[in-house]
């Protein structure tokens, strides 16, 4: 707004990360939840062509990689929404690997990495960045430490403890089959993968 512009003087000034959207500018038709926009599985609010993602839209947010996925969501879905085309969206991963998941008996405990940071006396007088990041080996480390959760990294546990030996590896080597023939549905494959890429259901029985 030209004329608003003021000046204060600091001694420093912090920037804090984080922000909530303010929506007083916005009609009263569009419709909120806990101060945020509400909006459909294609990021649309309640307004016919009006889409919001980020901290602007409300669903699960708090992290960078939840802000990132509903800004391409949105984009995807205004893309189809403008010209045309059949609204179809990237699968949304529907069943995610919760930590508590895993078979932790199977990893190793490694501390991360420690960010180097600059000396308070440093800070004083400039706006550079006070964490100093992490070098390529660090990085390497600490990209080393995934627990590739729900994904198969061919352990061969499944195959090893299964009682029954009803699994066994495909042809080509890249995977493993089971033989429901043999398998008796005890579980023991899938309480002992250690990423949770496994899992079982109750076979239905029609009479």
């Amino acid at each position: 707004i030209p004329g608003s512009e003021y000046e204060i003087e600091t001694d420093q000034v912090l920037m804090a990360i984080g922000e909530v959207p303010q929506l007083d500018f916005l009609p009263q038709t569009f419709e909120t939840s806990k101060d945020r926009l509400k909006v459909n599985h294609f990021q649309m609010t309640t307004e016919q062509g009006v889409f919001a993602c980020g901290d602007a839209a409300a669903g699960p947010i708090g992290t960078v990689v939840d802000a990132i996925a509903t800004g391409k969501r949105a984009a995807e879905a205004v893309h189809q929404f403008l010209t045309k085309d059949e609204v179809k969206l990237s699968a949304p991963l529907e069943n995610g690997v919760p930590f508590e998941t895993l078979n932790l008996d199977y990893f190793h405990n490694e501390p991360r990495p420690q960010e180097a940071q600059r000396h308070p006396q440093q800070l004083v007088g400039d706006f550079e960045e006070v964490n100093l990041g992490i070098g390529s080996d660090d990085a390497h480390y600490e990209a080393e430490r995934c627990f590739s959760c729900g994904t198969c990294t061919y352990c061969d546990n499944c195959l090893v403890f299964c009682p029954d030996v009803a699994i066994s590896y495909k042809p080509d080597g890249k995977g493993y089959v089971i033989d429901y023939d043999f398998c008796k549905g005890c579980g023991i494959c899938v309480h002992e993968c250690p990423r949770n890429a496994m899992s079982y259901e109750e076979e239905l029985k029609w009479v």
